[in-house]
């Protein structure tokens, strides 16, 4: 049977690979090479299945994953997480709500687990996610990786557990990361906020303020950016804005600090 697929991924080589092998068994199939990109192409499209990656650009796979089991009219797509990190961390997929989970590794075994489960998403059950083990023969697990998940989940660890709002924004103004806090302040969900204009979230001369400053920034200028008060969904908050720059390409990292605290701070010291 003829399915919708979206395949989601930063590798080029991955993308084409999978069109291929999904075209020739008479599916249609869409690509994005990153989470923000797939976002805006589920707007319009509802796939039956979704092939992902964890590990990618404006948008992580994981958080892509849980945005989309928590839409409405995406919940019942079929996920697919394909990852170089499986043998790294086997049970996460589940976590995410994926339906299965496929290892990157020689083409031929991908082919194999890729066709199981389309062939698998056309049954109306599947076991669940969390009595599924990845299939990881031939699969070695890799220190560096490992090394660089740790450090990965400490990193989030911290993220969420700051009392600061902190967001981060892709060159056209998007929000593409937010913490637990920065998601509270400003839309209260991962689905209503990632992918969003930054500005978009302001009026005013408030909004006008920040289209400002990006613009600035996307022009290479300035450097310091003093914080200024505006007020989030009623609350005043001091914005800081940071610009990224990462092999001449930028971002933009957004710290709100709710200017109660800072108040409460000053009390407190005096």
């Amino acid at each position: 049977m003829r399915k919708k697929i979206l395949v989601v991924d930063n590798d080029r080589f991955i993308l084409a690979f999978m069109t291929d092998l999904l075209t020739e068994q008479g599916h249609e199939v869409k690509t994005a090479q990153d989470g923000l990109t797939a976002l805006e192409i589920l707007k319009t499209y509802i796939p039956d299945m979704v092939f992902l990656d964890l590990i990618m650009p404006n948008i992580s796979g994981g958080s892509l994953c849980r945005i989309i089991r928590k839409t409405p009219d995406l919940k019942n797509v079929y996920i697919a997480v394909v990852s170089a990190t499986v043998a790294e961390e086997p049970t996460r997929f589940a976590e995410l709500g994926a339906n299965t989970c496929i290892a990157k590794g020689p083409l031929d075994e991908m082919s194999r687990h890729i066709l199981a489960a389309v062939d698998e998403a056309g049954r109306s059950s599947s076991p669940p996610p969390e009595e599924r083990a990845p299939d990881l023969q031939g699969i070695c697990r890799r220190g560096i990786t490992d090394e660089l998940l740790s450090v990965q989940r400490h990193l989030g660890t911290i993220l969420n557990n700051i009392s600061e709002g902190i967001l981060e924004l892709n060159p056209e103004g998007k929000v593409i990361f937010a913490n637990n806090v920065a998601l509270s302040m400003f839309g209260g969900s991962e689905e209503r906020l990632l992918g969003q204009r930054f500005v978009d979230l302001f009026g005013g001369t408030e909004g006008q303020m920040i289209a400002n400053v990006l613009k600035d920034i996307g022009a290479g200028l300035p450097e310091t950016i003093d914080p200024f008060p505006v007020q989030v969904n009623g609350e005043h908050v001091l914005l800081k804005i940071l610009p990224v720059e990462d092999n001449l390409n930028w971002s933009v990292m957004v710290i709100a600090v709710p200017l109660r605290k800072i108040a409460c701070v000053h009390h407190h010291g005096s």
